[in-house]
């Protein structure tokens, strides 16, 4: 009768978890999985068309915990052209030494995806949904960050 409980308890936390989570829209993507990559991803393998427009204001109670971390610098986006996979702006934050995150933004100003976080240098284009940091490959498809591979 007790497992049960505790089975029980620990289900409900983890699903209110996972609505937390989905309402805020913040994820850390999966860790290293230690997937080589067997041939180097390009930005000409994930091409999107863009979308030539601005960020015209921002929208910080779509992500609590991006506005806590990051809010001047997502205020200063407001202006900024479209920079990733066709239709959205990434807003880089300095978290300390050798530390950066990134934000995720479509051009109505909603903080669609939260907690990419580096150590070097994050290179993204506006026509394309590949995303490399620290040597890790990421495809952003449906508002997320999905690990591909690392070299």
């Amino acid at each position: 009768m007790l497992k049960k409980f505790i089975l029980g308890l620990i289900i409900i936390v983890l699903a209110g978890a996972g609505i937390w989570m989905g309402k805020t829209k913040s994820r850390w993507p999966e860790p290293s999985l230690g997937e080589t990559c067997k041939e180097k991803p390009k930005f000409e393998d994930y091409v999107v068309d863009p979308q030539f427009s601005k960020l015209i204001s921002i929208d910080l109670d779509s992500n609590k915990m991006a506005r806590e971390e990051m809010e001047k610098e997502l205020l200063a986006a407001t202006g900024s052209a479209v920079n990733f996979a066709g239709k959205y702006i990434v807003v880089n934050h300095e978290c300390g030494l050798g530390c950066q995150k990134h934000a995720v933004v479509d051009t109505q100003g909603k903080i669609v995806f939260y907690g990419l976080q580096s150590s070097k240098n994050t290179n993204y284009q506006a026509n394309s949904n590949l995303i490399i940091s620290d040597n890790r490959y990421y495809e952003f498809k449906n508002k997320e960050i999905n690990y591909l591979c690392e070299r």
